[in-house]
């Protein structure tokens, strides 16, 4: 069965079509309220970038020479990480203060050589750029809330994605069906998401998984996640 972060729209133009894209995506840009139902709240995301710093709703491409050799952090109320643009290498993330992912690595074929495609819009946050080839546009989307589906790293060509987590969470469960990889620190439940995906091995903090051409490893907490560990019938792997 594939499984889809819930919270994240379809998000397929590539760096070569992406000034049609820009056009295209600010005139959809439309406000959205911050809180949601079941005690489900959202923040607004800002993304710093050496000394530029990127606020409110905007689509626009970031010239090359301005993120070689950068790292992005991006905060919001909720969520806060890095992205290091060169390799778009995920670290420190954290989740309502806590620290999830120490790190999330894709494997690339070329050198990431476009302009930063960013768009901001409220919570949610997308960030994109490509090498030298066709389909080979590597992106991050995030959403800036505080359970549910917050974040995905996805590849236009096949990779792989080494995911550690922080020392105070482990995976507790892969079910099979799904192709979830739950973990949990107690308080905090949550799952590695995958779509044309799946786990090459695992252990208590990390995880290696192969992504086919367009897939994705995404991550869901919360009640989402409760429901998913649920349907698997084995919560007491996971303290349940």
């Amino acid at each position: 069965m594939k499984t889809r972060v819930p919270f994240i729209g379809e998000y397929k133009t590539s760096i070569a079509r992406v000034a049609f894209a820009v056009a295209v995506m600010a005139i959809g840009l439309m406000p959205v309220s911050a809180h949601a139902k079941g005690g489900k709240s959202c923040g607004v995301y800002s993304v710093t970038i050496g000394s530029q710093v990127f606020t409110g709703q905007q689509t626009i491409l970031v010239p090359a020479g301005n993120v070689n050799g950068k790292i992005a952090h991006v905060k919001g109320n909720f969520t806060d990480f890095f992205v290091d643009m060169n390799t778009f290498t995920v670290l420190n993330y954290k989740l309502n203060g806590t620290l999830v992912y120490s790190s999330k690595t894709p494997t690339r074929k070329n050198a990431l050589t476009s302009p930063l495609l960013l768009k901001l819009n409220n919570e949610q946050l997308v960030l994109d750029r490509s090498g030298n080839g066709e389909d080979d546009d590597i992106k991050v989307q995030a959403k800036d809330c505080n359970t549910g589906g917050t974040f995905q790293l996805e590849t236009d060509f096949a990779s792989q994605e080494r995911n550690v987590l922080s020392s105070a969470i482990h995976y507790c469960l892969l079910d099979s069906v799904s192709g979830r990889l739950f973990f949990t620190n107690g308080p905090l439940l949550g799952y590695d998401s995958p779509e044309l995906s799946h786990v090459i091995n695992w252990g208590s903090n990390q995880s290696t998984w192969a992504v086919g051409a367009g897939g994705r490893i995404g991550m869901v907490t919360g009640e989402d996640a409760q429901q998913a560990l649920a349907l698997t019938g084995r919560q007491s792997s996971c303290g349940r």
